[in-house]
C-alpha cells in the first residue's frame, strides 16, 4: 500500500523523511498530519488512476478511482466539520460508495437493487394494504399478495415495467410509491450504464 495511505490511517512515523518534509520543523498534531497524509494519498491514487488509464489497465484504473473517492469521504468523516461528516457519511459513503460502488463496482448496484426491492415491497404492504392490483389474473388487495409476489411487483416497478398500471381502489399512495421506485430504478440504471 502507499506510504501516505498508511500515514492517513494512523501509522505515522515522524522520523521518516517524507513526514519530515511535511513538517518542515513545525509542530503538528497527529490529526493535522493525518489530514495532510489523506490529501497526499488521494493525489497518489489519482495519479495511479491516470497512469493506469493511459496504459488501458481499466480494472486497476477503476480500483484506483474507487480508493481515491473512498479516502476523500473517509477523510471528511474523520476530520471534517459536522455538516461535512454528515454529507460524507450519508451521501458519499452510504449512497455513492455502498449503493453505487462509485460507478465502478457494479455488484454494489445489484445489492442496492435487491434492498430497494424488498424495502418497497414492505412499504407497499404497510402503506397500501387495500390497493387492488391484478395478480395471477385476479384482482387482489396488496395485503393478500404473497411476499414473493409483492417483491416481484416491486422489482417490476423498479425496472419501469408496471409504472402507470390501472389499479383498482387506491388513495394515490401506491401510485406515488410506484413512481418513486421507478425513478430510483432509473438512477440505478444510469449508474450501471
Amino acid at each position: 500500500r502507499l506510504f501516505y495511505e498508511r500515514c492517513a490511517l494512523g501509522k505515522v512515523d515522524r522520523e521518516d523523511i517524507r513526514i519530515q518534509r511535511i513538517l518542515r520543523g513545525e509542530e503538528m498534531t497527529d490529526t493535522e498530519l493525518r489530514t495532510i497524509c489523506y490529501d497526499f494519498a488521494i493525489d497518489e491514487f489519482v495519479a495511479l488512476k491516470d497512469s493506469y488509464g493511459d496504459r488501458a489497465l481499466t480494472t486497476a484504473e477503476d480500483d484506483a478511482y474507487w480508493w481515491a473517492r473512498h479516502h476523500g469521504a473517509i477523510k471528511d468523516v474523520k476530520f471534517g466539520s459536522a455538516l461535512a461528516r454528515l454529507e460524507a457519511l450519508v451521501v458519499r459513503l452510504l449512497l455513492f460508495e455502498l449503493c453505487f460502488g462509485w460507478g465502478v463496482r457494479l455488484i454494489n448496484l445489484a445489492f442496492a437493487a435487491g434492498v430497494i426491492t424488498v424495502v418497497y415491497a414492505v412499504l407497499y404492504r404497510v402503506f397500501c394494504p387495500n390497493t387492488i392490483l391484478q395478480y395471477n389474473g385476479d384482482n387482489v388487495a396488496i395485503r393478500d399478495v404473497p411476499w414473493a409476489g409483492l417483491c416481484y411487483v416491486s422489482l417490476q416497478a423498479m425496472i419501469a415495467v408496471n409504472t402507470g398500471w390501472d389499479f383498482g381502489y387506491d388513495d394515490n399512495r401506491f401510485r406515488v410509491l410506484n413512481v418513486s421506485q421507478t425513478v430510483i430504478g432509473f438512477i440505478l440504471l444510469t449508474f450501471f450504464v
